[in-house]
């Protein structure tokens, strides 16, 4: 079975790679259920494969012939991830410490695979890990802590668990003190800011992205108000974030991020871009605090 980057001598523009081109797969059939097999990618268990292969026609060579079939898309619930995290600050020291646990989806935990095992040892994948930290938060980052699971098993999730601290402190507003999100992943830019496209819409994958994160108020200070629950809709693409104040010392923020359809038309980008403006506006709420 091999890719078909073509279509009547006219390059298709619908491959989501243009660098895919002769990738072999396998289709195989047991107790009548089909399974695409991609054996040259190790890392990859049963029925998945490059998302550049999802959607696109293929030649199926048998002993009875040859066809044309399209590998089948993937749902969203075919790709969940989760993160679940707990921060606390020190003010005295400056800091912020993270303390997350993150599952990973399939396309994910390959991708995390290939590279965490090119390492012999946890002690190098900690200190890969740190230096990336270090290029998102500045090279005062400290990871203290993590652990790994099911790296050798491809067919489970993987899961890494850590503890990192980072520079972080409270920004005084006259006589507010406000509190952004530390720790809290969404997107911080708009990826559709160029209304004149003329190519197709593709994201890698449909996904769903849930988390929770909750923030310790350190002593001395408590909580005034927080956000209000905030929800972006389309048949595409969901984000919806919910603050809940547990006491005057503790904030749990829960938020689900989805996407329906990795594949549209260049037609969709207006409604993309203003849901994804909404999105990062979200991102800009605050909590106020007040020093006791």
């Amino acid at each position: 079975m091999l890719y078909i980057p073509w279509t009547e001598d006219i390059f298709d523009f619908n491959l989501k790679s243009h660098q895919q081109f002769y990738e072999r797969i396998l289709k195989v059939t047991y107790k009548d259920k089909v399974y695409w097999l991609s054996p040259g990618s190790r890392y990859f268990p049963a029925n998945m494969m490059d998302f550049a292969a999802k959607g696109v026609r293929v030649a199926v060579v048998n002993e009875d012939g040859a066809s044309l079939e399209k590998i089948p898309l993937d749902e969203y619930t075919d790709n969940m991830s989760s993160r679940v995290a707990t921060v606390t600050f020190d003010p005295d020291e400056g800091t912020a410490t993270i303390d997350v646990t993150n599952a990973y989806n399939p396309y994910q935990s390959y991708y995390k695979r290939s590279s965490l095992l090119y390492f012999d040892t946890d002690a190098e994948r900690k200190e890969s890990i740190e230096e990336d930290l270090k290029d998102d938060f500045g090279d005062e980052t400290v990871l203290n802590s993590i652990s790994f699971e099911n790296l050798d098993d491809i067919h489970k999730p993987v899961i890494i668990t850590m503890s990192y601290t980072i520079n972080y402190e409270f920004e005084e507003l006259g006589d507010q003190i406000i509190m952004d999100f530390p720790g809290f992943n969404s997107p911080k830019t708009n990826p559709f800011l160029d209304q004149d496209r003329h190519s197709n819409i593709f994201f890698n994958y449909p996904y769903e992205k849930t988390q929770e994160v909750t923030y310790k108020i350190p002593e001395g200070f408590s909580i005034v108000s927080v956000p209000e629950n905030a929800k972006v809709r389309s048949q595409v693409i969901s984000f919806k974030v919910d603050y809940e104040k547990i006491s005057d010392t503790e904030l749990k923020v829960k938020s689900t991020e989805t996407l329906k359809r990795n594949m549209m038309s260049n037609s969709a980008v207006k409604m993309l871009k203003r849901k994804y403006n909404k999105i990062v506006e979200i991102r800009r709420n605050k909590v106020v605090l007040q020093e006791l």
